[in-house]
């Protein structure tokens, strides 16, 4: 057996490192097993974790428990090193804040997210978090699932009992250390990452029962809605590149609930922005346009506007007339 064939696993933990040095340590390690990281923790006694990875043929797979800290991935990093993988993220215990592709969310048990090495992302992990993770060359997952791409900077598209057992799997097979076991398990681990990606791949393009597909876009809209509605520049060509099916497709499907996807975004913008006008937690603390601005409204005057025809009444008389009461 070559060295490069070789099954190298290892465990890297900053429990016996000073406090001063920890947050260097980690940003080292996780430099080692990934990629260049960037490492943020806030913490004034340092970052203790442990980091164990184990490699394979054509992937590898590690697990680490850690305090809460931040994991950039940089543009000049991307430019310098010029790592080329796909990362799927499991978490195990607690929950880890991702963005990439101007794409957020937090995800928990159950859940699977797919990042790029080739881009910019960042990861929120929360205090004691726990998690698995898949490092794939890109190369060689495209080889095996054709259509990954697709679900870059994604979660929440798979099956929780599928991405659980994957998830299984790839710990279990952290601990084997025969060779040739180990090369059936990869195997098989592409096998239920095929599985995995066709499962959401499936219903993102609405091909699950004829009666639940238009269903299946009308959520996956509104979710996308929910989740980035801030952004002032959104527009039904970012949710159909999101779900994978064109714009056309889309604007059908809604049609048929007698919906838009602008009438949809301007109704949840509205709605969000009520609940802040009209909110004590924010009472003194932002302005109208603040607000307006937070809510995805690029023109306060318009925002006024569409405000009182939604309502009935404008912003500023609805923010005076709670308190007022």
């Amino acid at each position: 057996m070559s060295d490069e064939d070789t099954v190298k696993s290892r465990v890297l933990s900053t429990l016996e490192v000073p406090d001063s040095d920890q947050q260097s340590r980690w940003r080292e390690f996780m430099t080692e097993v990934y990629y260049t990281l960037d490492i943020r923790c806030d913490s004034p006694l340092g970052l203790r974790g442990s980091l164990c990875e184990s490699r394979f043929k054509d992937l590898s797979i590690s697990a680490f428990e850690a305090q809460a800290h931040l994991v950039r991935r940089h543009v000049v990093d991307v430019r310098a090193d010029q790592s080329d993988d796909f990362v799927l993220l499991f978490p195990v215990r607690g929950s880890f804040l991702y963005e990439q592709r101007r794409e957020t969310a937090s995800i928990e048990h159950g859940d699977v997210v797919v990042l790029k090495s080739s881009e910019p992302y960042s990861v929120l992990v929360s205090q004691g978090a726990r998690n698995v993770t898949l490092k794939i060359p890109a190369d060689r997952l495209r080889e095996a699932v054709p259509w990954i791409d697709r679900f870059s900077a994604m979660s929440g598209f798979a099956a929780p009992e599928i991405v659980n057992l994957l998830r299984n799997l790839s710990e279990d097979m952290m601990l084997i250390q025969s060779e040739s076991h180990r090369l059936g398990l990869q195997m098989a681990c592409f096998d239920i990452l095929r599985m995995l990606v066709e499962e959401g791949r499936n219903s993102i393009m609405g091909q699950r029962l004829a009666g639940t597909a238009k269903q299946t876009i009308l959520e996956g809209v509104q979710g996308y809605i929910r989740r980035h509605f801030r952004r002032t520049d959104l527009d039904i060509s970012a949710a159909a590149e999101h779900l994978g099916v064109s714009e056309r497709y889309i604007q059908k499907i809604l049609s048929d609930f007698n919906l838009s996807f602008n009438d949809m975004l301007r109704k949840h913008r509205l709605q969000e922005a009520r609940l802040m006008i009209t909110s004590e937690q924010f009472r003194g603390k932002l302005q109208i346009g603040q607000i307006a601005f937070l809510c995805g409204f690029a023109n306060q005057s318009y925002f006024s506007t569409i405000y009182r025809t939604e309502f009935g009444i404008s912003p500023r008389e609805d923010h005076m007339y709670k308190y007022k009461n």
